[in-house]
């Protein structure tokens, strides 16, 4: 039986090994918050017209796909989403248990109730788990192929330029411009 010094909790006075902290197990699950750099308020982007959602964070090249309301699919987006979840990242909280709360689906939140999991003590390799609700808000945003339902007309042009002068800088350099912006159809 090997015997080891024990120290008094600062905390509670409990008899425990002495660690970085000086507090017991359970002591220290009720004064440390592992869930402070996890964003509990976060935006997910619904397309109004085909009631699909965004895989990404609303931007230009975003790919939107169907998924029911609390589905699990939806639920896999949305945890991608939340900044500050331990992703392969030292030192930050990893995702233990996710699961849904019922909000009504005419008030445009959804809200998931994570449990999460952090090491904190590095010498006692103490492991605490802590629950915490993310809240999510559904807004609108169209997406590419109703933008193109929606437009009635769909502009196409042609653009002759003639040039009369002897050095051709002009039109190299209109021609730099359009090859950058990768809008054009070079034709004979």
């Amino acid at each position: 039986m090997s015997s080891f010094a024990t120290i008094a909790c600062c905390i509670c006075g409990v008899g425990i090994k002495p660690n970085k902290v000086n507090m017991c197990d359970a002591c220290l699950r009720d004064r440390v918050d592992i869930t402070e750099g996890i964003s509990k308020l976060e935006t997910v982007w619904l397309c109004k017209s085909c009631g699909r959602y965004c895989t990404s964070d609303g931007k230009s090249n975003a790919k939107f796909v169907h998924a029911e309301l609390e589905s699990p699919e939806l639920l896999a987006m949305c945890l991608r989403n939340i900044s500050g979840l331990g992703k392969g990242k030292k030192d930050s909280a990893t995702l233990v248990d996710a699961k849904w709360i019922w909000t009504e689906p005419h008030s445009r939140r959804l809200k998931i109730d994570l449990e999460v999991e952090k090491e904190v003590d590095d010498m006692n390799a103490v492991l605490i788990r802590q629950r915490m609700v993310t809240e999510f808000v559904v807004q609108t945003k169209q997406c590419a192929d109703c933008t193109k339902e929606t437009v009635d007309q769909q502009w196409n042009t042609i653009v002759q330029i003639r040039q009369r002068i002897q050095h051709k800088r002009t039109l190299l350099h209109l021609e730099q411009i359009l090859r950058e912006e990768k809008n054009y159809r070079i034709s004979a």
